[in-house]
């Protein structure tokens, strides 16, 4: 992963020496290789693969949906707007990856919860 990728918000693994593993919200980005948050400086991050089990976490839902997609329903400024992923598999069996669609041929790849 990439420092540059990261946003406040993202969620991260955060580790060190001391701790086992575990999801951590970036808080704030001092530079591109120190994250601090929660009073921890410079901690090793990794992302945090999507998996059904974490985007139920996250508030998705597949039960409003046909069986190949997942999302989750996001209110803004009076509106709903649905935000739904096609699973993986989907578009054949070179899709190991969630995907957000746009128009009919175009997608972007959807592999870790930061993006």
């Amino acid at each position: 992963m990439k420092a540059n990728e990261l946003r406040i918000g993202n969620w991260v693994m955060y580790n060190d020496q001391n701790t086992e593993p575990m999801p951590r919200p970036v808080k704030i980005i001092v530079t591109d290789l120190i994250l601090i948050y929660e009073g921890v400086k410079e901690c090793v991050y990794a992302p945090i693969p999507l998996t059904p089990e974490i985007l139920v976490k996250c508030g998705f839902s597949g039960h409003l949906y046909k069986p190949q997609y997942i999302g989750k329903d996001v209110p803004s400024e009076g509106m709903t707007t649905d935000f739904v992923l096609t699973k993986p598999l989907y578009m054949g069996e070179w899709q190991d990856f969630y995907a957000f669609g746009y128009d009919d041929f175009r997608f972007t790849k959807i592999e870790h919860l930061h993006q």
